[in-house]
C-alpha cells in the first residue's frame, strides 16, 4: 500500500501550517505537473532524472497537502494528447510510473514503525485502454491494495483529457437509461458527477499549474468549475512549499465568493424518494462494475 514520505517541513514551515490551518482549508486539490522537459533542459539534466524528480516532487506535495487538511489531491500525470510524443519519452514516463507503483506495493508489504506508516488511497483516471499491459496490472494492484483507506486520497490522472471523460459520463448515463436503471428525469449534475470516477469526489476547490503556462489543457473541467485558479513560474520539479502555501492563501481570501457561487449553482433537481432509489442501485451497480474490471486486470 503506498504510504507518504517523511515530513520535510522546517520548523517554521510547520508553525506557518499550523497558522494557515486556523482558516478554511481546500479539499480536494488539483495539480497540472507542467515543465518536466524544460527542467531537464534549464538544469542540463537527463529526461528521465527530470521524470524522476518530478515524481518526487509530487511525493512531496501529498506529504505537504495531508499535514495542512487537504483530504484529496488530483494530479495531471499524463493527458491523451501526450501520446503525440516520442517514443522514448512515452517509455520514460510509463517506466518512472511503474516504478512509482512497484515501489508502493513493496512499501506496503515492508515492516515500517507504525508512526511512520501512514497509508493512503491511490485512484488512477482516464482511458486505460490505451495504456501498456504491464503498467495496467500494476495500478489496478496499487488501487486494490490501497482502496479501503479514506484518510487521504491521490487521484492520478494518467492518459486523461477531461473532454473524454465527460464524453464517457454520459455514455454510462444514456446506457443506464436504455438499460432500464434511470429514468429522464433521474439525471441531475450530482448523479453526472458522481459517474465520473470509480469514487465519489470532492469538487476541485484550488487548482495549480506550474511553468508560467496559464491554460487548463482539458483536466477537471466539470469538478474545477467553482475553484481558484493559481498559476506558477516554477517548472514542477521546483515547485516548494511556499507555491502551495500562497496558493492555499489565494483560496482563503476569496473563501467568501466561493460560498456565494456554490449556493448559486447549487443543483436545483428535486428527486422523489424512488428516483434516488434508483440513482443509488445504478451507482452500486456502476462501481461494482468497474471495480470487476479492474481486477481483472490483475489476472492478465
Amino acid at each position: 500500500m503506498p504510504c507518504f514520505e517523511p515530513d520535510s517541513r522546517s520548523s517554521f514551515q510547520k508553525t506557518l501550517s499550523n497558522i494557515l490551518k486556523a482558516g478554511a482549508i481546500p479539499k480536494h486539490l488539483g495539480v497540472i505537473m507542467d515543465g518536466n522537459r524544460r527542467f531537464a533542459k534549464t538544469r542540463g539534466v537527463s529526461m528521465i532524472d527530470a521524470y524522476i524528480a518530478g515524481r518526487d516532487k509530487l511525493d512531496e506535495l501529498i506529504r505537504w497537502a495531508y499535514e495542512l487538511g487537504i483530504q484529496e489531491v488530483t494530479a495531471y500525470t499524463f493527458s491523451i494528447d501526450n501520446f503525440k510524443r516520442s517514443e522514448g519519452e512515452k517509455e520514460i514516463v510509463f517506466r518512472t510510473l511503474k516504478n512509482k507503483f512497484e515501489n508502493d506495493i513493496l512499501m506496503g508489504d515492508m515492516e515500517i514503525d507504525e508512526k511512520e506508516k501512514i497509508p493512503f488511497a491511490i485512484h488512477v483516471i482516464g482511458d486505460w485502454s490505451r495504456l501498456p499491459v504491464d503498467l495496467r496490472e500494476v495500478m489496478a494492484e496499487v488501487m486494490i491494495r490501497s482502496k479501503h483507506y479514506t484518510n487521504f486520497v491521490l487521484n492520478l490522472a494518467v492518459a486523461y483529457t477531461s473532454r473524454n471523460e465527460i464524453a464517457n459520463g454520459a455514455e454510462c448515463l444514456r446506457q443506464g437509461i436504455l438499460g432500464g436503471d434511470l429514468k429522464i428525469d433521474d439525471i441531475s449534475q450530482d448523479l453526472f458527477t458522481d459517474v465520473l470516477q470509480v469514487y465519489p469526489t470532492h469538487p476541485v476547490d484550488l487548482l495549480i499549474r506550474t511553468s508560467q503556462t496559464y491554460r487548463l489543457s482539458d483536466f477537471l473541467l466539470w469538478q474545477s468549475s467553482e475553484g481558484i485558479l493559481h498559476f506558477i513560474e516554477h517548472e514542477w520539479p521546483e515547485l516548494t512549499f511556499w507555491d502551495l502555501w500562497s496558493g492555499i492563501f489565494k483560496f482563503q481570501r476569496n473563501q467568501h465568493k466561493l460560498v456565494q457561487l456554490k449556493q448559486k449553482i447549487k443543483d436545483s433537481f428535486l428527486h422523489d424518494e424512488d428516483s434516488k432509489e434508483r440513482q443509488k442501485n445504478f451507482l452500486d451497480k456502476l462501481r461494482e462494475r468497474r471495480w470487476s474490471e479492474i481486477e481483472n486486470e490483475t489476472n492478465n
